[in-house]
Order: structure tokens, then sequence, then C-alpha cells
């Protein structure tokens, strides 16, 4: 499991997800620049997100393949990004605006924001590891 102490905040939440997301693409991504599984006479040696995405749909076929292609090394960097900006606006709203709500409490046609919720899937699944 996942060590050191939980996110209590929503900007915390976002982050820990945002690492959690990083640290497996930076190692994807070096599974397919090095393990020779992932070579490919039809998708270049310097195109590593679209080898990772071409051996996804090799490997496991069908529609759920091409749902898991979509999450490459880069698009998951990407993502992680995007959980970082989300945090980083979370705590400038708080400085700016005292009382601000938190992303735990804004809700979306009353369903939790969707980042916030992305992460926590994302979160759980880290600590279940």
């Amino acid at each position: 499991g996942r060590r050191g102490r939980c996110p209590v905040t929503a900007a915390e939440e976002l982050r820990t997800a945002a690492a959690a997301l990083r640290a497996r693409a930076s190692v994807a991504l070096m599974d397919v620049l090095c393990n020779p599984y992932w070579e490919s006479e039809i998708v270049p040696a310097d195109q590593p997100d679209a080898r990772y995405a071409h051996g996804v749909i090799n490997g496991l076929g069908g529609d759920a393949a091409g749902l898991a292609a979509l999450l490459t090394p880069g698009a998951a960097t990407l993502l992680a990004e995007s959980l970082d900006f989300a945090a980083d606006m979370q705590e400038r709203l708080e400085a700016l605006v005292d009382g601000a709500p938190s992303l735990d409490e804004a809700t979306w046609d009353g369903k939790p924001h969707p980042q916030l919720a992305f992460a926590r899937v994302i979160n759980a699944k880290e600590t279940a590891r």
C-alpha cells in the first residue's frame, strides 16, 4: 500500500493523484523505450506514445484495448498536469476569497467536481496496491 499520511484537502488529493499518474507514466515510458516487447515494424521508435497505443491494442484487442490505449504515457502526464493545475487554482481561490468553497463542496449538476472525482479513483487504486 501507499506510505505516508493521507491527503486531507481537495488540493492534496489532486496532487497525490497527479504524482501517481506521473510516476506510472514515467515507468511506462521507460518500458516502451527499453523493453523489446514494444518494438514495432509499424510504429517508429521515436513515437513512444504511438508504440504504446499500438502495443496495447494488439495485446488486448477490442474496445477495452482502444480505451486503454488512449491513456498513453504522454496523455497520463498531461492529465497529471491538469490535476496539478486544478489544485493550484483551488489554493489560489482560497487565498484570494475568504471562505471560498472547496472543490470538495463544489458540485456540477449535483455531481462531485470531475477532476476531484477522478483523483479519488486514482488515489483509491494506488492505496489498494
